[in-house]
This record gives C-alpha cells, sequence and structure tokens, in this order.
C-alpha cells in the first residue's frame, strides 16, 4: 500500500484534507502474520484486496478514538478510495446522531453497505469467529501462468458485480470485507486501545503467511 495506494494522488488529498493520520507497528504483535522482508525501492508485486490482513488494517476513528469503521489487508487505490468515502459519510451521520444512539447506527450502516454488496441475510447474521475468512477457503485457483490476468476485475469482483462468484478471487475479496463489516456491527465503536491490546475479533487467531512476488528481487 506504501507504493502503490498511498502514493496516488486522490488518495493523498483525500486523506491529508479530511482525516488525521497515523500508523503503529505490528511487529511482536502475537496476533500478526508473517511476511517476506524486502527492500524499500523493490517495485510492488501484484495483490487481492484483503492480502495480509493480519498485517495491515485500516482503521477509522472518531476524534474519541472509537473504531467505527474498518478495512483489512492491502486496499487498491480505488479500494481506499471508497473505503474513505464511506468512512467520511457515516461519520457525518454520528455527528447529527444523539449519544445514545450511534452504536446503532455504526451497525445499521455497515448492515447496509454488505446488503448492497449482495450479501445474503445468512451471511450476515451468521454467528461465531472468523466467518469471512471462511470464504477465502472456497478460493480455487485457475489454470494458469500469467496470475496477474487474474488480479484484473477482482476489486469489481469483491464490492459488487453482478455474478461475484464466477471470478475464482471473489471468495476471499468478499470474505475479507464480511469480516470487517461484522467486526464493526459486533464491537460498534470499540475503543482503539483495546482494539490493540486483543486485535483478534478482526484478525482471527490462526497464523497467516504473506507473499507477493513482482518478478524482481523483493517480495510484498
Amino acid at each position: 500500500m506504501r507504493t502503490v495506494s498511498f502514493s496516488q494522488p486522490q488518495v493523498q488529498q483525500t486523506m491529508s484534507r479530511d482525516f488525521v493520520c497515523f500508523t503503529t507497528s505490528t511487529e511482536g504483535d502475537p496476533s500478526a502474520g508473517e511476511s517476506i522482508r524486502h527492500r524499500p525501492k523493490d517495485p510492488a508485486g501484484p495483490c487481492l484486496r484483503g492480502n495480509g490482513q493480519q498485517n495491515v488494517q485500516t482503521l477509522f476513528l472518531t476524534p474519541a478514538g472509537e473504531i467505527f469503521h474498518a478495512a483489512s489487508g492491502y486496499l487498491a487505490p480505488e479500494d481506499l478510495l471508497a473505503e474513505l468515502r464511506f468512512a467520511q459519510e457515516l461519520f457525518a451521520k454520528l455527528q447529527a446522531t444523539p449519544p445514545n444512539q450511534r452504536a446503532g447506527v455504526v451497525t445499521a450502516s455497515h448492515r447496509e453497505r454488505l446488503e448492497q454488496l449482495q450479501f445474503t441475510a445468512d451471511q450476515i447474521d451468521a454467528k461465531g469467529p472468523n466467518l469471512g475468512m471462511g470464504m477465502n477457503l472456497q478460493l480455487v485457483l485457475p489454470n494458469s501462468n500469467n496470475i496477474n490476468s487474474f488480479l484484473q476485475g477482482a476489486t469489481q469482483a469483491g464490492q459488487g458485480a453482478t455474478n461475484p462468484m464466477a471470478d475464482p478471487f471473489a471468495p476471499f475479496v468478499r470474505g475479507q470485507i464480511l469480516t470487517d463489516q461484522k467486526f464493526c456491527m459486533d464491537q460498534p465503536l470499540l475503543s482503539a486501545s483495546k482494539f490493540e491490546r486483543d486485535p483478534t475479533p478482526l484478525v482471527g487467531t490462526g497464523k497467516s503467511f504473506f507473499m507477493s512476488n513482482s518478478g524482481g528481487s523483493g517480495g510484498r
């Protein structure tokens, strides 16, 4: 995301104009996944939305430090812009809502978004840990030597294509979207400090490994 999404001018303008940005390191966190080290100047490799979900989480907080939206893993520039716009709209709703009703607004907004993305009521209402990650296990890689060709259209498949499951990567992408939205529905306005102490409701308790080969010497 550093070399692709965050370097996109429209993303930079939106983030610097409408958000106060900060980062924290997951190094040493027992819930974080593993990834291959790379040099800062290595070219970025191809990524699906949601890759590296245990290493990178984009969280949107109120000024009081309450999480009202989350998106895990890699986000392409267009994905990140979509999440920024949704966060802006939701925060505007929160500002106009009485304090005792704000949590309900967060839950309802994320549910409405999942419905717009054609998730079923059974998927949205299912209980249990890492439900969205369970959708990831349905991923079947197509038989081809060109991984880049498969990444084309992955964003559309994840965000709301007419027939999202026709794309072989759609279960992974949509599974991560479902996990993120349900986390916000189930724990609306969770404090960022509490999340840092225990991020497992979002990232799970399993271990993951992530690598993306650019064709050069580096990985992501």
